[in-house]
């Protein structure tokens, strides 16, 4: 039997979890910033709707209970959308978290396919070397 066949089989299987998972884990990042453009557009159309919405009301509305109600349907809206609704209090810390958010959503779609892209290299390493001695 020429072993030299396996070797070049083992290269090319190993070149093709290398190439196909790294396409895979960039497609996967790809479709996690469209997500999140949508994820932005959403929450702009929001803080646009409560503005529109806080402006229009007339003096006999503008109480503490309206105001509140109005902030009370719009955090509502934020988190059923997945949304960190931004207020005074989290201004300063709302980039930091939705890094931290973005970061870990792209390592999560990217993981595995990275992990099967590693063990591509790992067979075609093996080969190579393996095919010095053939």
């Amino acid at each position: 039997m020429d072993w030299r066949w396996i070797a070049a089989a083992m290269t090319v299987v190993g070149f093709l979890l290398t190439a196909g998972n790294l396409v895979a884990a960039f497609l996967g990042v790809r479709r996690q910033v469209s997500v999140e453009e949508t994820r932005i557009r959403d929450s702009e159309a929001l803080a646009e709707q409560e503005s529109t919405e806080m402006a229009a009301r007339t003096p006999a509305e503008i109480t503490a209970e309206g105001s509140a109600a109005v902030h009370e349907k719009y955090r509502l809206l934020y988190e059923q959308r997945g949304l960190i609704r931004p207020n005074h209090g989290n201004l300063v810390y709302l980039p930091a978290y939705e890094a931290q958010r973005i970061v870990g959503l792209t390592l999560d779609a990217s993981r595995d396919n990275l992990l099967w892209a590693g063990i591509g290299l790992l067979v075609s390493t093996a080969a190579s070397v393996w095919s010095l001695w053939l």
